[in-house]
């Protein structure tokens, strides 16, 4: 369905190789399309869960032991993302604590990534140079993921938005139509059959 949509919506030249990193709670799987087509499909260590692992674990620092609840994890992925300025999280955790904290993960993520880019290379050597990533599933909603990931990886890294290319009801949020993307992309040209 992904790769639906990147074709359809957010590539123009068919040729291009994009990949997508799918990161959801579970797992982290990336894949390279060409024109609507996967070419290369690889499971990552990295998963939203791994990332919430390491907020668990007790911080310190010179107010004594920190620890953090479920709820206040959850707004530090999905509110605060990976900070980019220095902040201070609620008096309890620095973003210089945050960032040593989300490093190893994100620099191994980041690792298996050019990993993979390269072992595609050397094994399908007639194709192009893949043009940049795709980011969807949870990590999409992680403020600052891709800004970060692109650095690290030197290639550009976009998440996946449909709110401008297709019409919605105004009930339905934009994080929803984010989160389906991947249903919509399989829905998209269910007038011509399933295709089996």
């Amino acid at each position: 369905g992904y790769a639906k949509i990147i074709n359809r919506y957010l590539v123009t030249d068919k040729d291009t190789l994009t990949g997508l990193l799918y990161v959801d709670d579970q797992s982290c799987r990336l894949c390279i399309n060409k024109d609507g087509k996967l070419e290369f499909y690889r499971e990552l260590p990295f998963s939203i869960n791994k990332l919430r692992e390491l907020f668990k674990a007790p911080l310190y620092s010179d107010k004594g032991k920190i620890e953090l609840s479920s709820d206040e994890i959850e707004e530090i992925l999905f509110k605060l993302g990976i900070p980019e300025q220095e902040i201070l999280f609620r008096d309890k955790i620095s973003s210089a604590q945050l960032i040593s904290l989300i490093r190893p993960i994100f620099e191994r993520l980041a690792e298996e990534i050019r990993r993979s880019l390269l072992y595609f290379s050397t094994q399908f050597t007639d194709k192009h140079a893949l043009a940049k990533i795709f980011i969807a599933g949870k990590a999409a909603a992680i403020p600052n993921f891709d800004r970060i990931l692109s650095k690290n990886i030197s290639l550009p890294v976009n998440k996946i938005s449909l709110v401008d290319k297709i019409d919605r009801a105004s009930a339905i949020p934009e994080e929803a139509v984010s989160e389906l993307s991947g249903s919509i992309g399989a829905v998209i040209e269910y007038t011509k059959g399933i295709n089996l």
